[in-house]
């Protein structure tokens, strides 16, 4: 990538965890915008026409197993979010997309029902009552170390997840019109990050994902070990925290944004 696309504090980062990974920058740089961008929240976004864009996005890194360094990039990822918001790095990180059900689960509203009130034995009235107080945090960060099995999964015969997932990334309403999926999110703010082969991603990615918007909703990012560091790099620790101070100024600063023009 031009070293233009390292700019401002994703590309201090890039620039800080550089020298002492094997990662490739541009993996760095992708995944940094996906879990910063999942951790402000659904609060800044840039209005096209009716729609809202957020600052939730998804992208996969496609390399050869062992040699493109996914997971190394993502442990220095995550080791920054951990100095930045501990509490989101603790409970709002997760992995397992197996169907759109498990996906609105995890980010739900409140359900609230009609329950019947009974006196002796006959129903007189009926009570809302909470059945689920949900999920508060509607922030999620989906990382997906084997981005094979999503593939999989949303391909399965009656599997709600492509879809859910599409609707995830727009920002809109996530529900499953069946008869006993109750939970729903109004306001959901999802990413996800994968990790998948070339191959994987030749045999898997179905042509009907290809065309219908999923795919296209996902930056893919080709990526390879970027130097060759046996014994690991230097640490960096210090110099981490010191910009990790800055770095927490801006997520609050962002936090009180709304529209960007």
């Amino acid at each position: 990538m031009n070293e233009a696309a390292y700019y401002g504090l994703p590309g201090e980062f890039v620039h800080l965890a550089g020298p002492h990974t094997e990662a490739d920058p541009a993996a760095l740089l992708f995944q940094f915008l996906a879990a910063l961008g999942t951790c402000i929240g659904r609060g800044p976004h840039f209005r096209v026409g009716a729609d809202r864009h957020y600052t939730n996005l998804f992208m996969v890194l496609v390399g050869n197993s062992s040699k493109a360094r996914k997971g190394t990039s993502w442990g220095e990822v995550r080791r920054l979010l951990t100095f930045t918001d501990i509490e989101f790095t603790k409970t709002r990180i997760s992995s397992g997309l197996t169907s759109g059900e498990g996906l609105i689960d995890a980010v739900r509203d409140e359900i609230r029902e009609n329950v019947p009130i009974k006196e002796k034995g006959r129903v007189i009235d009926y009570e809302e009552q909470v059945m689920d107080a949900g999920e508060k945090d509607k922030r999620l960060l989906c990382v997906e170390g084997e981005f094979a099995q999503t593939l999989h999964n949303s391909t399965r015969e009656g599997s709600t997840l492509s879809p859910v997932i599409r609707q995830a990334w727009d920002g809109s309403m996530l529900r499953v019109m069946a008869k006993k999926a109750k939970a729903a999110c109004a306001e959901p703010h999802i990413s996800i990050i994968g990790h998948i082969t070339n191959t994987e991603l030749q045999l898997l990615l179905s042509k009907s994902d290809a065309q219908n918007g999923f795919a296209n909703r996902f930056l893919w990012v080709g990526t390879t070990r970027s130097k060759c560091l046996p014994f690991g790099g230097n640490d960096y620790e210090d110099e981490l925290r010191l910009y990790c101070d800055r770095l927490r100024e801006a997520v609050a600063f962002a936090r009180t944004v709304d529209e960007v023009a």
